[in-house]
This record gives C-alpha cells, structure tokens and sequence, in this order.
C-alpha cells in the first residue's frame, strides 16, 4: 500500500514529483507483477519491464495534456512529466536487461508475456502519435524513438531465442542499435540526459560484448556496422531538420 501512495502523492503533486522517486516506483510495480516472483530471479524479465515502461509514458503524456488553469492540474502537469521521464528511464533498464540476457546472463529464453509486451509498446506509440496532432505536441518525437528501440529490442530477444548464431551479433541489434537509436532521440531534440544515457549504455554493452565475444573479428565487424548505421541516422536527422526549417520559412 505504501508504493501506490507515494506513486500517487508524487503524480498529483503532494509530494514533489522526482524522477528517480517515479522510477524505483515503477521497478517496484515491475518486479510485482507476473506469476513468478522476480525477487528470486536474477534479472527481472524485460518483456515486463517495457510494458510497465510504455504503459507509464503514454499516460505521462496524457495527463500532461491536460488543462492547466487550476492549481492542482498544474501540480498534476509536473508530475505527469516526471512520469514520462522515469518512464523513459525504466525502457533503458529494460534494454539493458535484454543485453544481458542475449549475452547469456540470467536466461536468454523469453516468455509468453512478449506478446503483452509488444501490445503496449504499441498502445503508446498510437497514443503518442495522436497526441502530436497538434502543433504543440511536436515534444513526443524523441520519446517515439524511445518506444521504437524498445520494440526492437524485444524482437532481437525474440529471434536470438529461436537462432543458433553467435550472441555477439544479436546484441549488436538488440543492445548498441537500440542504445544508439537514445542517441539520436536526444540528439534530435537537446535532450542531454536521453544523450549521455544512450552512449553510457552503448559504452557498457559494447565492454560486456568485448568480454564475452570469442569471435573479435565479428564482434569489430558489428562495430563497425554500428558506427555506419549512427552516422546515416545523424545525417538523415540533420536533413529531416532542414526540411522542417525550409517549410517553416
């Protein structure tokens, strides 16, 4: 009972919305959640963890949208964009876990709950992608990115359970790419946390794939790939930017 007060107290304003407070709340649902306990797992399942995640950013995004003449509903607004904030914390955990598992740590079969998994990633896509109707609403894009690597992630998990080629490459696809693609959602709008994050989490899988990899030939050809998929996404971004700016103009 004492979770969903604080989640409450702190969305509403009553107590000043942290992201970090937000985020141990939102693990805390995770590692509640499912018919196995995760207390006695080594890493919590990260197909529950990104539904938790994706659930958590659209409805940060909603009630950010909502009116703000009154004192409450301007608490109410901060706490909302707190949410989406720890929300967008908790898919980069959730990407992490998928790594480690890739790379053989904790397990690396996924569960049924994939399915789940994917359906909020998709309900919150949709919801984001209404909500940016608007011309006010222009701030979901970087999140839009954020949701499309958990997805991706979740698909590499997917295939790497059902193939027998080395753990390297599917974590190249299901680790660096989705850290990457973090990269190019704060780049696209300053967004200097979802930026160092996403290059922190590139920096930690690429070790944790140089330490397991037995193949260094494919684990630099990989790299490489990563390097040329990044630099085509920068510049498809800084094009995309111009275009804008010429219409605008």
């Amino acid at each position: 009972m004492v979770g969903p007060a604080l989640f409450l107290a702190s969305l509403s304003g009553w107590l000043r919305a942290r992201e970090t407070t937000l985020l141990l709340l939102l693990v805390v649902l995770s590692n509640h959640l499912g018919s196995t306990p995760a207390g006695s797992m080594f890493l919590l399942p990260p197909d529950r963890i990104l539904s938790v995640a994706a659930l958590a950013l659209a409805l940060g995004h909603v009630l950010a949208r909502l009116s703000r003449e009154k004192p409450w509903a301007t608490r109410l607004h901060g706490g909302a964009q707190a949410l989406a904030r720890a929300a967008v914390g908790l898919i980069l955990l959730g990407i992490v876990m998928v790594s480690a598992r890739i790379l053989g740590f904790g397990g690396a079969q996924p569960t049924p709950a994939v399915a789940l998994a994917f359906a909020a990633i998709a309900i919150a896509a949709l919801i984001l992608v209404r909500l940016r109707a608007s011309a006010s609403a222009l701030s979901a894009t970087s999140d839009l990115l954020v949701l499309a690597a958990a997805a991706l992630a979740l698909l590499v998990w997917l295939i790497a359970s059902l193939s027998r080629e080395p753990a390297t490459v599917w974590t190249v696809w299901g680790g660096i790419v989705p850290a990457l693609i973090l990269v190019v959602a704060g780049h696209i709008e300053d967004r200097r946390e979802l930026y160092g994050w996403g290059l922190a989490l590139t920096a930690g899988v690429t070790l944790g794939m140089l330490v397991a990899s037995r193949n260094l030939i494919a684990f630099s050809g990989n790299l490489l790939l990563c390097a040329l998929l990044l630099t085509l996404a920068l510049f498809a971004c800084r094009w995309a930017a111009r275009r804008i700016d010429r219409r605008a103009a």
